[in-house]
């Protein structure tokens, strides 16, 4: 009696969760300085014989979000193009380079009088898994939180990403970039790896609060951390399924880095 009940269980679970609508956005505006790009956006660097971008088609054919945003930005013309030859998908521009804050801003038109999750990943970030996403997704349900965020253990020497600072229950407090960290908070294993997932609801209604970084003048997502612990709202941080996939593209090492995880 009691095993069917767990089954009865799950599968209400996982029908309420079908139920749940899912929007993905993947940001990818980015000049890619640091890897000289000129004629070209850094999502449309190749990778594993094609540009980057295009390993996020098998993983939104299964997620099947019921909205697909990609953010475009720098060159973001050559992005649509090859894109809409590989599926429909929706297409915003980030016209000014003011952060990611700033850039998840740009799919508002589109999101903001939806209901569900909202995943947003960063395009130079291609390697996640699904099974990695549908965990986050879980996790924000089951937990009764606001914001979810990805995190890794990669190595904080090859991979100086920001640190995800938790409370004694979890409870995720902030981010602190690598920059900003004190000599305790560089000693901090987790690492921030560039997924994110929202209650759009709360997303929408909140998003507008962020405000300008003081030194570099843009807005970031991770700010949105911040107002949710001022909103009494939780914030969890959900381990990826395997580190390398938090392998995050900003040079043409990580370009490489990133080649080698996916050979092996």
């Amino acid at each position: 009696m009691h095993l069917i009940l767990y089954f009865y269980l799950c599968v209400c679970y996982y029908q309420t969760m079908s139920k749940t609508p899912l929007h993905l956005v993947i940001l990818a505006a980015g000049k890619g300085t640091r890897m000289n790009a000129v004629d070209k956006p850094k999502v449309m660097f190749p990778l594993h014989g094609q540009p980057m971008i295009g390993l996020f088609v098998p993983t939104i054919a299964e997620l099947k979000p019921d909205t697909c945003i990609f953010v475009v930005g720098f060159h973001g013309q050559q992005v649509i193009d090859y894109m809409s030859a590989l599926g429909e998908y929706d297409y915003v521009w980030q016209r000014e380079q003011l952060g990611t804050g700033h850039a998840l801003m740009q799919a508002r038109a589109i999101l903001h009088n939806k209901t569900g999750i909202t995943l947003v990943c960063n395009g130079d970030n291609p390697l996640f898994s699904v099974a990695t996403m549908k965990k986050m997704m879980h996790s924000l349900v089951d937990e009764h939180a606001v914001v979810a965020i990805a995190s890794s253990r990669l190595d904080p020497e090859k991979f100086p990403f920001g640190r995800i600072v938790c409370d004694a229950t979890g409870h995720v407090i902030k981010v602190v970039e690598v920059k900003n960290c004190t000599p305790e908070e560089l000693t901090i294993p987790d690492l921030n790896s560039g997924l994110y997932a929202f209650d759009n609801t709360w997303l929408w209604n909140n998003i507008d609060t962020i405000t300008r970084n003081s030194v570099s003048n843009e807005f970031y997502i991770t700010d949105l951390i911040e107002i949710a612990n001022n909103d009494g709202k939780r914030v969890i941080a959900v381990p990826v399924a395997r580190d390398s996939e938090a392998i995050g593209i900003n040079t043409l090492d990580n370009l490489a880095q990133a080649e080698d995880a996916l050979a092996k």
